[in-house]
């Protein structure tokens, strides 16, 4: 039909006329879309006649002196113009006289490409990459950026991009044409881009400006399409750093943020996702134990989704082979096979513009249905049907490019349409980061996952990953604080203000022929919030949120349990150089390390509290070493201040460390449920820190823990031998009588009465001293003598143990009356340390 309509005066015509040409390419087009399903198994023998159409707009590209380098297009690329349009008569693309037949021939490139995959991979064959990037080329770059931003969805060169686009979507789903461009974008490196015969200069920047046609705000055919075929093009690892180096971050991260959370889940359910599914995902049927995977569209199993197949190309890549990253095929319910669709015409006459596959590949099955009419088998007849509606029932993949590209040019929703957009971003940043999971899933680049991790956090990194995009793109655009992510309106505002920056920077060097890497991954892969520079993470869980919300518990809690207790151990047991020192921790310069401690103190107590099974991680001396340490700097610093004369310095560590040392004891105190965790503790180091702390509280609620740790371990042969042994009993009986000295009715009387002349602090009576220092005033007279029990209580426990009991028993009695010592033993013997 286009030789007749083509044929000169000499052949009885008048010529190729562009409106007949116009007309054969509508024609061709409104079956692929009304029977893509019917023509699929069919390659498309029309494309050097198609091309040969935009031949005339290739040499003109050409001709222009566009920058070197990229997609090399592959055999008769450079075809000869149409016969009587030179390249120095034709029209300009974007003319009117030009326009329609433009439009009309990448319209049919991208149906035909996006019909199966042995069309794809003979229209990169036959050059229609290079064309249909040169074409990219000549439209974005007669225009600028803030014009293409403002293209309206029906305005011609917008219709025309997305044309493009599609049909260089449909070239980058096979493997063909992925290697094509990455051949391409090599030989652009090494400036090898002009000279050779081919098209080359305007397909090496094609991903450059995909990423470009995908930032259109109104046009939104074209930057879905330029979305998809980025998704596409990620697919192969060489591509992906390609994309990386051309800026693909940060144009892609900044549509991300513009979905809309306040739309019903309904609403964007049914979009098509090329690399996945809003929808729940159907159980997979079977495969048949005859399916074959072979290429060219050999014998598929009835019911399956061979390579010629339009629901074929449902799941990941949607026209590629099943060795492209993630192109796996699931059966049941897809289009006719190749071989039992076949016309009942003569292998010599072929239908014209179309090559059946070779019967040797795949032979007519008996009851296959014809294109004739005749009857086929009802199966045939369903799966044809389910091809057609673009797609197999239950194949559970991705939609077909023909369904994402069948979304009208007009949305009667803009939020819909903005969404739908974030949608596909958030897939192809997926897949340049090889996040998805199979069958979408891609190799992709651990730069690029890097970048991801550092500018959206981990957790959303890793939301990224599933099939369905809504639920990392609602955490996206929106607040959240948790123990393991904290994400705000003010993190979201400073990284798009520094992605315009980097955008900005890659539009200004836009259409020179030099290639430079895009800063986008490079300063992305070492991003810092602002906000989050004093936020404590350890373990990957933010300590300070944690302990708001000590219920909601992190996924991994024994990781985190032990992510604390190391954090200790880098403070108090072996700190790494630089770091503050353990003595130092309470100087005022510190006040931030301190804080951050007592964060991870706080924390490590609510774990315990809500999982007690975690003790036994603890029931160690190296486990529980860190958390005694913390008390030494405590106690160090309520001794000094407890001496006389004590420097201001000396009595200003003590606020900040009564804090530490009863966030640490609060922390000791879990452990003592666990037998070993008591075990670990029973140390002669740890007896003496506690009785210190005894001796000279920093705080009067320290003093009451260290008492209930000390109870804890007073069975305990370590704490029985410092007691006896080292003095420790004294340090319980001195702050004993220092309590109830200083706070029996008639003392009190006393120090009332002699408010001219204070008594000075001296070493006889350091504990009551250490308590009014650190208080600013005495301790309340019935919660001291409530301490004064408890610590005659503790005598008196000891007093009762075997063996060591003994010598602390023969110790008091040299320094109380008979009948004091008489009444502490019948407090061990259980009537308490009240009457002694």
């Amino acid at each position: 039909a286009y030789e007749v309509l083509s044929a000169g005066v000499a052949g009885g015509g008048d010529g190729p006329q562009a409106w007949r040409v116009e007309l054969v390419l509508r024609g061709q087009s409104v079956l692929y879309r009304r029977a893509a399903a019917v023509l699929a198994p069919y390659k498309y023998a029309g494309y050097p006649l198609l091309l040969e159409v935009l031949a005339p707009d290739v040499q003109q590209q050409q001709a222009s002196g566009a920058p070197a380098g990229a997609a090399a297009g592959g055999e008769g690329a450079a075809a000869a113009p149409a016969q009587g349009a030179g390249t120095g008569s034709t029209p300009h693309f974007l003319s009117p006289q030009r326009i329609g037949l433009v439009k009309a021939a990448t319209e049919l490139a991208w149906l035909t490409g996006a019909a199966c995959a042995p069309n794809a991979g003979e229209l990169v064959r036959s050059g229609g990459l290079a064309a249909l990037a040169a074409l990219l080329h000549r439209a974005t770059a007669t225009a600028g950026v803030q014009a293409l931003q403002e293209l309206g969805p029906t305005d011609n060169r917008a219709v025309l991009l997305a044309h493009v686009c599609r049909g260089l979507a449909a070239c980058l789903s096979v493997e063909a044409g992925r290697a094509a461009v990455a051949e391409g974008i090599a030989a652009a490196h090494k400036g090898q881009g002009q000279g050779q015969g081919q098209v080359q200069g305007a397909t090496g920047s094609v991903l450059r400006e995909l990423l470009r046609v995908a930032t259109m705000q109104r046009a939104h055919a074209a930057a879905e399409a330029a979305l998809v075929a980025l998704g596409h093009a990620a697919a192969s690892p060489p591509l992906c750093a390609a994309l990386l180096e051309a800026g693909a971050l940060p144009f892609l991260l900044p549509l991300m943020f513009k979905y809309d959370v306040t739309l019903a889940s309904d609403t964007t359910q049914d979009l098509p996702l090329p690399f996945g599914s809003c929808a729940p995902a159907a159980p997979a049927k079977p495969a048949p134990a005859n399916h074959h995977h072979q290429a060219g569209g050999a014998g598929y199993a009835a019911g399956s989704a061979g390579p010629g197949s339009a629901s074929g190309l449902s799941s990941l890549p949607s026209l590629g082979s099943s060795s492209q990253g993630g192109g796996a095929k699931t059966q049941g319910g897809t289009a006719a096979a190749a071989g039992g669709n076949r016309p009942a015409t003569s292998p010599t006459r072929p239908a014209v513009g179309f090559m059946p596959y070779p019967r040797s590949q795949s032979p007519p099955r008996p009851g296959a249905r014809t294109v004739g009419g005749s009857t086929g088998s009802a199966t045939g007849v369903a799966a044809a049907a389910a091809g057609a509606a673009g797609g197999s029932a239950g194949s559970g993949g991705g939609s077909s490019l023909r369904e994402v590209f069948g979304l009208p040019a007009v949305r009667a929703s803009e939020p819909v349409a903005v969404s739908f957009r974030a949608m596909l971003a958030a897939q192809a940043v997926a897949r340049i980061a090889g996040l998805l999971p199979a069958p979408y899933a891609t190799e992709g680049s651990a730069a690029a996952r890097q970048a991801l991790a550092s500018a959206l956090t981990p957790p959303l990194a890793g939301k990224l990953g599933a099939a369905d995009p809504r639920p990392a793109l609602v955490s996206l655009c929106t607040t959240t604080e948790s123990a393991q992510l904290i994400w705000s309106a003010a993190m979201r505002d400073e990284l798009l203000t520094a992605l315009t920056a980097m955008r900005e920077q890659l539009d200004a060097g836009a259409g020179t022929a030099q290639v430079t890497a895009a800063p986008g991954s490079t300063a992305l892969a070492g991003w810092q919030f602002s906000s989050l520079t004093r936020e404590l993470q350890v373990g990957g869980v933010y300590v300070r949120v944690y302990c708001q919300k000590p219920t909601v518990l992190p996924q991994d809690t024994q990781g985190f349990c032990k992510a604390l207790v190391r954090y200790l151990y880098d403070r108090f047991v072996v700190p790494p150089a630089g770091a503050v020192q353990p003595a130092a921790i309470l100087a005022p310069e510190h006040a931030a390390v301190l804080s951050d401690t007592k964060l991870v103190l706080q924390a490590l107590g609510c774990l315990l509290d809500a999982e007690p099974r975690l003790l036994g991680l603890l029931a160690s001396r190296s486990a529980v070493a860190p958390l005694v340490g913390a008390l030494r700097p405590a106690s160090a610093a309520a001794w000094a201040a407890s001496k006389g004369g004590a420097s201001t310095d000396a009595q200003a560590a003590l606020a900040p460390a009564a804090g530490l040392a009863t966030t640490a004891l609060q922390a000791l105190l879990k452990l003592g449920a666990h037998a070993g965790c008591v075990a670990a503790l029973a140390d002669e180091g740890t007896a003496r820190t506690l009785l210190h702390l005894v001796h000279a509280p920093p705080s009067p609620q320290a003093l009451r823990l260290a008492l209930a740790l000390l109870r804890t371990l007073a069975g305990t042969q370590a704490v029985l031998t410092v007691a006896a042994e080292q003095a420790g009993a004294l340090y319980i009986l001195s702050q004993l009588l220092a309590l109830v000295t200083h706070n029996t009715p008639s003392s009190a009387s006393a120090s009332a009465s002699d408010t001219t002349t204070p008594t000075p602090a001296t070493n006889s009576q350091p504990l009551a001293t250490a308590s009014s220092t650190v208080t600013g005033t005495e301790m309340a007279s019935g919660t001291a003598m409530a301490v004064a029990e408890e610590l005659a209580g503790l005598l008196a426990r000891l007093m009762a143990a075997p063996g060591q009991g003994s010598g602390i028993s023969l110790m008091l009695q040299r320094l109380l009356p008979p009948g004091i010592v008489g009444a502490l033993a019948a407090a061990g013997a259980g009537a308490g340390g009240a009457g002694a």
